[in-house]
């Protein structure tokens, strides 16, 4: 089941592709949708300090930040907000480098369609959910990894030593570092 009140941030520098965004955005009468602009990557960082958005729209050529910084420099400020890069380049490389740093997609502005776009969002804020689920599992995890007062380890199928809990390393007085690779 989808949301039905969403908040975007648009970061875009361009007056006339902020306007066709914002066109695009509004033609596609997703109700209860809210699309607020900025033109500086310092503004959004700001601004998300005092608004909670769902996903932002992110182009790599701003006045304040360029290329792969920017989606590097939003995601370590906003690390829980799914980030849909926005440029002029069909870039396959740095679409890919771009998904390594943490954005959820990459769109290619000349080949937008208002389809592609909320497609896009929903996708970006689905995914976004994923792995905000994965990252607590994770968290509960080590949690009860590292506090059992058993020894507990976790190896590849070969048997080869990849972690062991806190509880081990104690008792033995050793680091990871002395056990991980061992058969």
């Amino acid at each position: 089941m989808y949301k039905t009140h969403i908040h975007v941030l648009l970061v875009e520098d361009s007056p006339s592709d902020a306007s066709l965004f914002c066109r695009i955005f509004s033609l596609s009468h997703q109700d209860g949708w809210q699309l607020i602009h900025v033109e500086r990557l310092d503004d959004a960082i700001e601004l998300c300090k005092d608004v909670r958005f769902d996903v932002v729209l992110l182009d790599l050529s701003l006045p304040d930040s360029d290329g792969l910084d920017t989606v590097i420099d939003f995601h370590r400020a906003e690390p829980d907000i799914p980030i849909v890069v926005l440029t002029g380049s069909d870039d396959e490389e740095l679409a890919l480098q771009a998904l390594s740093q943490g954005a959820q997609d990459y769109l290619v502005k000349d080949q937008i369609t208002s389809q592609l776009l909320m497609r896009a969002i929903r996708y970006a804020i689905e995914r976004g959910q994923l792995f905000k689920q994965l990252k607590d599992s994770e968290r509960r995890f080590r949690g009860i990894f590292d506090q059992t007062f058993q020894f507990m380890g976790l190896l590849t199928p070969d048997g080869i030593i990849i972690e062991i809990n806190q509880t081990a390393l104690e008792f033995s007085g050793a680091k990871l570092e002395d056990f991980v690779g061992l058969l």
